[in-house]
């Protein structure tokens, strides 16, 4: 019915009964964290989930709600380490989601010029998913800023390798560090190769 509000105070209040079973206490905890969820009280939903994580009967369920608040608080780094306890309690591979979290923070730390830092999370992201695309872009990136065309160019070419809807993104910068190593035919072989597989 919508009625949040309703909802939280017979959770809360089925919660506090002794004589639940603990499958039943797991149960109205859930539902609960859930509540707190839809009325934007994550941080009470937050600490719900956490003990929910610590039993073993809901704790995939916890930790999947778990992920989604830290994700959307941008806490890459609780986001990670929830997603790797999700991959190990339910074998569901998360690798893909990891490294796109990893790639948030080189975005951050990038931002704030902390280069080897942001190279960090890069290799991390990598070692999530070898074939991140976006981690190959920012590599390239952070290359190209540096002055080192010759990282660039090998960072933005795999990236481009692992996903081709982003050569239009990534050929711009790509063809500028060619142009200052002056590897006109690098650029040339590259596009052939590009252009025989994504017209």
């Amino acid at each position: 019915r919508g009625e949040v509000d309703r909802a939280i105070r017979m959770h809360q209040g089925l919660v506090e009964r002794k004589d639940l079973s603990d499958q039943q206490r797991v149960q109205a905890l859930l539902a609960l964290g859930e509540d707190y969820m839809r009325s934007g009280l994550l941080d009470r939903a937050e600490t719900v989930f956490t003990e929910l994580a610590a039993l073993d009967q809901r704790a995939p369920l916890a930790l999947k709600h778990l992920i989604g608040i830290y994700q959307s608080e941008r806490d890459w780094g609780k986001a990670i380490e929830n997603a790797q306890r999700y991959e190990a309690v339910t074998g569901e591979p998360m690798g893909k989601l990891i490294a796109q979290f990893e790639c948030e923070l080189a975005e951050r730390h990038r931002s704030e010029g902390d280069a080897s830092a942001a190279l960090q999370a890069v290799t991390r992201a990598y070692a999530a998913d070898p074939t991140c695309c976006r981690a190959g872009m920012i590599e390239g990136r952070i290359a190209h800023e540096r002055g080192d065309d010759a990282a660039a160019i090998r960072a933005w070419e795999r990236a481009a390798r692992h996903d081709s809807d982003f050569l239009p993104e990534i050929l711009p910068p790509l063809l500028e560090s060619y142009e200052r190593v002056g590897d006109v035919p690098g650029a040339r072989g590259f596009l052939s190769e590009m252009s025989e597989h994504y017209r």
